[in-house]
């Protein structure tokens, strides 16, 4: 047995955080707690011996160790010639920490400015903390991130058993190639996607299906990467090469999506170049009206100002602005069963202009149930149910489940057939008593030339009314038919309306013919269809959107949406027990169906209309200071220092955290 092939538990994404990142949560807590005194100790009702010196004491470990992170890419930003929101977050605090301790040691000569005693270290550490603060919630959202690429390479097989002679190799399993022989001992985690040849064994396929219960696979079934083998050994052929399995295809989906995302500070530092030459145009403009209007002491006045300005024009309140909105709407989500697994996509959600859907188990129930059993010549429907069934023995297709339910609901005798075959997309070649039965659609029927006329008018029937049915034939002859509905979702209406409000083109993806889905497609008001269209082509068809510039959410529930929901702009995932499927998505849907899309993609629109409305918040309040710092305004009996400006400060972060508490009503 290969001890490196053995299940992998997926931790839980908090307890997991905890763990890795405990030394920052640590520093965390240490850095409030110490801000927290300092913002205490600074009140004038209390009356404390040494306090400013005290507040040095608490003050100097949160600017200098609690800051670290923050001073670092300040200057890695400056290397680089890069101005950053760490450099302005490093640029406030260390005006207010150095001109409190040139207060606290020459109070003589910051007198001359309107600073006599007065010291500053609580401004200093809150505008650090307010940053730390929002570097924890971006690092919580990056491991998230991380999480999820970890969270696959830990499903992803290692070492497989080559089959070379009769030989055994143990080799690693991207090595495989297409044919490759190999053999899967008990408990092992399938290497690659291929075929049994050898044996009969039971397969645990819960990261795949979601289906707790084993599947059964002789000579001839499909074997998928990443499941494990339960119950005994059995040789299989790949089907392609161990780098291009099913499974490896969603990673590099994911792992290039993971790529091209944002973080909160990029966003910011976006900016912050802008912000910095504000700043300078501003002090140099204050410096030199103070100079020309005022006399040379009154000049050295302007060191007030200028701390006062540095304070209004830090950007913490814009770090605010984005941090405060993000982290409501993320426990918003959460309230609604909401799970964002990235930023960057909750804030793309907010730009779509499209959705796609997977029909069955997305819009529909995704259980079909026979309705109408229509047998041909001498069959009789219990006889034709047990052929269907038997056929359908081996296969865990909805379809398949539908029949076999209703062969032991009409305690019809399943039996076991001699071979057994899957034809993707099309149905199932079956040999039962030494007759050759066929189960599926048109094109499988096509495929060996079966004359459908016995049963056309009631096929055409049945599909106009968004019907699925199931042809059966025996030995090259039309046995009769079997009538299927997957009824729609309670939901999915509501959900397609609310969807239609929000103005987004709505596209249905199904493997079943037009005539079927259209049918469908016109009961829910779906704008466009792609009928006849398997994993693969989902794929490609969510990239010819996207190469048109349009951006396209995916929403799917199995796992073989998985690759067309990793590949889209932003995908959903839908009340989905496939471990795969899950982590492919950027949002997982636990409660509300189909109808948490639309208000996933509701509060991605209120959020970054929020973060904008924060944002010019902020701005007017700098504003509405400049002409005090500046001096062209003055009000009686009020002196604008530092201290003042930490209040309009606070009143500016007050009216950003109101406006972002507006989501939680969302």
């Amino acid at each position: 047995m290969l001890p490196q092939n053995k299940k992998l538990t997926v931790p839980i994404d908090n307890e997991n955080y905890v763990r890795t990142n405990a030394f920052s949560i640590f520093r965390f807590i240490i850095g409030f707690v110490l801000t927290l005194l300092v913002l205490i100790i600074s009140f004038d009702i209390w009356s404390i011996a040494n306090k400013n010196l005290l507040q040095l004491l608490l003050a100097t470990p949160v600017v200098f160790l609690i800051g670290v992170p923050c001073i670092k890419d300040s200057l890695n930003g400056l290397l680089k010639f890069r101005i950053k929101l760490s450099f302005l977050v490093t640029l406030s605090s260390f005006t207010a920490y150095f001109s409190s301790i040139i207060s606290f040691l020459n109070p003589e000569f910051m007198s001359k400015s309107g600073l006599a005693n007065n010291v500053y270290f609580d401004v200093a550490s809150i505008i650090m903390m307010i940053y730390y603060c929002g570097k924890i919630l971006e690092e919580y959202f990056d491991f998230k991130n991380n999480n999820k690429i970890n969270n696959f390479k830990k499903l992803i097989p290692k070492t497989a058993r080559l089959l070379v002679n009769g030989n055994e190799t143990i080799i690693s399993a991207l090595e495989l190639g297409t044919g490759s022989e190999f053999n899967i001992e008990i408990d092992e985690i399938i290497p690659v996607d291929g075929m049994v040849i050898d044996g009969i064994t039971d397969i645990d396929e819960s990261i795949i299906s979601g289906k707790s219960e084993p599947v059964r696979k002789k000579v001839g079934d499909r074997i998928i990467a990443g499941s494990i083998n339960k119950s005994s050994k059995i040789q299989a052929r790949a089907n392609c090469d161990g780098n291009e399995t099913l499974l490896n295809q969603i990673v590099s989906l994911v792992e290039k999506k993971q790529q091209r995302k944002l973080s909160i500070s990029r966003l910011i530092d976006s900016v912050a170049f802008t912000y910095f030459i504000m700043v300078i145009i501003i002090t140099i403009g204050l410096y030199i009206y103070w100079s020309k209007t005022a006399s040379i002491t009154n000049s050295i006045g302007t060191i007030s100002n200028l701390i006062s300005l540095f304070i209004i024009l830090s950007p913490c309140a814009l770090l605010l602005a984005v941090m405060f909105p993000i982290s409501i709407a993320n426990l918003t989500c959460l309230k609604a069963g909401i799970i964002i697994r990235s930023i960057d996509s909750f804030r793309k959600a907010n730009k779509l202009k499209a959705i796609a859907f997977d029909k069955s188990g997305t819009l529909t129930m995704g259980k079909p149930s026979v309705i109408k059993i229509l047998p041909i010549g001498l069959y009789s429907e219990e006889r034709l149910i047990r052929l269907a069934a038997s056929a359908e023995i081996h296969s865990d297709h909805p379809i398949a489940t539908a029949i076999k339910n209703k062969a032991e609901s009409k305690g019809i005798q399943i039996d076991e057939p001699d071979y057994f075959f899957i034809h993707d997309s099309y149905g199932i070649e079956a040999t039962l008593d030494n007759k050759k039965i066929l189960v599926g659609n048109l094109k499988l029927m096509e495929e060996f030339d079966i004359d459908i006329s016995p049963i056309e008018e009631s096929l055409d029937e049945y599909t106009k009314k968004g019907n699925t049915p199931a042809i059966v034939a025996v030995n090259g002859r039309i046995a009769g038919l079997i009538n299927l509905a997957d009824r729609i979702k309670p939901d999915t209406n509501s959900a397609i309306q609310q969807l239609k409000k929000l103005k987004l083109t709505l596209i249905m993806m199904t493997g079943e013919n037009e005539v079927v889905s259209s049918g469908i497609a016109t009961q829910l008001g779906i704008d466009a269809i792609m009928a006849e269209v398997q994993a693969e082509e989902k794929l490609n068809a969510i990239e010819s959107i996207q190469n048109e510039e349009k951006i396209i959410g995916m929403v799917g529930s199995n796992f073989y949406d998985a690759q067309a929901i990793a590949k889209s702009v932003v995908g959903f995932v839908i009340q989905s027990n496939s471990t795969i499927t899950q982590e492919s998505g950027d949002f997982s849907l636990q409660k509300h169906g189909l109808e948490g899309v639309a208000k996933a993609i509701s509060i991605s629109r209120k959020t970054m209309r929020a973060i904008r409305q924060n944002v010019i918040l902020s701005v007017i309040f700098n504003l509405l200071c400049i002409p005090f710092l500046l001096g062209f305004i003055n009000l009686p009996n009020i002196q604008f220092n530092p201290g003042f400006a930490l209040y309009v400060y606070g009143i500016s972060c007050v009216a950003i955290l109101l406006n972002s508490f507006r989501l939680v009503k969302i």
